[in-house]
């Protein structure tokens, strides 16, 4: 990328001479500032494109996360409806081997109503560590400042 601002100089005007210079040393001075001036310019696009990147780079990483996001609700909808033909398929499997359809969903809701209370009581036995583990939570707190002791104090 080249720089926006070229000097007159560069471009090939000519600076006026020590004749045309009122003051001694002005020539310079407005030299200097039209260099400065270009410097300027030149610094302001930098900062104007540095921010473009930063905005582009920031939108290509929404766009991949909405991608992602995409993807892993396509991936569950995809595994919630194979789950559920497999559960009706499993259900009409167990009531031909009953004798009736109604027998298989029975025994199928059965097995997901015990699988449901095992997660139940798995949560509530981790939830139950978790909680002795903590050095001093926040039950105990409120427990001592309301004037109740635990055992063992």
């Amino acid at each position: 990328m080249e720089p926006q601002h070229i000097s007159e100089a560069r471009r090939g005007d000519e600076d006026p001479g020590p004749a045309d210079e009122a003051p001694r040393g002005r020539g310079k001075a407005r030299r200097i500032g039209r260099e400065t001036r270009g410097l300027f310019e030149d610094f302001a696009a930098w900062v104007e494109l540095r921010l473009r990147l930063a905005q582009l780079d920031v939108q290509g990483y929404i766009r991949q996360k909405i991608d992602e996001a995409a993807l892993r609700i396509a991936l569950a909808v995809a595994g919630f409806l194979s789950g559920l033909f497999a559960l009706v398929t499993l259900a009409l499997f167990a009531g031909w081997l009953f004798g009736h359809p109604a027998w298989g969903f029975l025994a199928v809701t059965g097995l997901l109503l015990l699988w449901t209370g095992l997660l139940y009581v798995r949560h509530r036995r981790m939830a139950a560590r978790r909680a002795e583990r903590l050095p001093g939570s926040f039950l105990s707190g409120a427990a001592s400042q309301n004037g109740e002791h635990e055992p063992g104090d």
